[in-house]
């Protein structure tokens, strides 16, 4: 080897080892936990309030309880006194849960009393998600709106397609001295709700003018009621 030359490796054969090194760092998702505790006081500040008193109360050997208070100052243009708001966790295993625990409640309460955002690294796409939310809520408004009113309008249509096929069948029955129909027993159990019971007594297949008036008559209220049955011959 001559001398004042470096070692230097031939960069292929560091692949192995580097493509080695990274596959150790993608195998499986890393968990990074941001101390509630830390956010809670960066939040506090941010508002102008402080954290005035807090404290863990042991239960027993192993269940222990954090509490917290946060003084608020009086409002601007007022001479009042500071407003406090006490919170109170859950029992936890651990000083460091506990008060976990009570920093994440108090978390809550001041984000949705407060209208208070994190802008953390998932930030942004938090964001987008409640855009793309908000977008489909919006169109589910609007399907909503839109299939309410066409169920409006087929109850409608129902109705009058129903009202029609009653006032034509008691027409013809009512008819019943100058033309061959009859009322009659109803021909369905239960009874229709579309028509009044009504008959064809003419001959068949029909002879005059009348008659043919009335199976036609007759066929068109069948053919538009359920189970309906029309004469065919």
């Amino acid at each position: 080897m001559d001398k004042g030359k470096s070692i230097v490796k031939d960069p292929v054969s560091l692949a192995p080892e580097s493509s080695q090194a990274h596959d150790s760092v993608v195998k499986g998702p890393i968990v990074v936990d941001i101390s509630r505790k830390s956010i809670l006081r960066q939040m506090v500040s941010k508002i102008g309030a402080t954290i005035r008193t807090e404290g863990i109360v042991k239960l027993d050997k192993t269940k222990r309880v954090a509490w917290l208070t946060v003084e608020f100052p009086p409002k601007e243009g007022t001479t009042g006194a500071v407003e406090v708001e006490a919170f109170q966790g859950i029992a936890c295993a651990t000083d460091y849960e506990a008060e976990e625990n009570v920093s994440e409640i108090a978390i809550s309460h001041f984000i949705s009393q407060l209208n208070i955002h994190i802008n953390d690294v998932n930030y942004p796409c938090f964001l987008e998600a409640y855009r793309q939310l908000h977008h489909s809520l919006s169109w589910s408004q609007i399907l909503h709106i839109k299939y309410q009113m066409l169920r409006i309008e087929k109850n409608g249509l129902f109705n009058a397609h129903r009202d029609l096929l009653k006032r034509l069948s008691s027409i013809c029955a009512s008819y019943g001295d100058i033309l061959p129909l009859a009322p009659c027993a109803p021909m369905t159990h239960p009874p229709s709700i579309y028509v009044e019971p009504v008959m064809y007594t003419g001959a068949k297949p029909p002879e005059t003018r009348h008659e043919q008036l009335a199976r036609e008559l007759f066929n068109i209220i069948q053919e538009n009621t359920p189970n309906g049955n029309p004469i065919i011959d």
